[in-house]
């Protein structure tokens, strides 16, 4: 509870501080955190850094004001922060795939990162009833692959590149040093 509660002290902070300039440390004493803490914290909940997250939130809100105002890029710009309107451009672009003067014609398609709100859900309360049964002998077959790092999606990539159970071969070989199978 005491993370969560750091966690939108943050986004507290950060929501309102989003046209001034700001800083991780600014960011985490306001959380009432260490730097390094709270960094990991938020990195680890949301799957983001926290710079990642101010930014885009910049950018979602720099996107709104040119579409829905007359003010001038630089002065959008220079309103969330950015030295120059070449380093706005540049970013604005990287993020919604547009430059900032596209934005303000009609039917064109930004990204909106919005603002992040923490929620718990509490599951098995029910009862849930279970039985242990002991199966026959089963044929386990696998790929060998090592991989320097891990990610969510490389075992899923992995699998359908290989084409699934079709092409998998059985594993004669027992596991030589650290190793993950899939």
């Amino acid at each position: 509870m005491e993370s969560l509660r750091m966690l939108r002290l943050a986004i507290d902070y950060v929501e309102d501080h989003l046209h001034e300039p700001m800083d991780i440390d600014g960011i985490s004493r306001a959380a009432l955190s260490s730097k390094y803490h709270f960094q990991r914290m938020f990195h680890a909940v949301t799957g983001f850094t926290i710079s990642e997250y101010v930014r885009n939130r910049r950018l979602t809100l720099a996107a709104e004001e040119l579409a829905g105002t007359d003010r001038k890029v630089v002065d959008i710009a220079l309103g969330y922060g950015y030295e120059s309107p070449e380093a706005f451009a540049k970013a604005f672009q990287r993020l919604h795939g547009v430059t900032p003067s596209a934005a303000r014609h009609r039917n064109v398609k930004l990204k909106a990162y919005p603002r992040i709100s923490f929620q718990i859900q509490i599951k098995g309360k029910s009862e849930m009833n279970y039985r242990l049964a002991e199966d026959a002998a089963a044929t386990v077959i696998g790929k060998e692959i090592v991989l320097r790092e891990i990610r969510s999606w490389t075992f899923r990539h992995l699998w359908r590149r290989s084409g699934g159970t079709a092409r998998m071969m059985p594993s004669t070989r027992p596991p030589a040093g650290r190793r993950d199978r899939c």
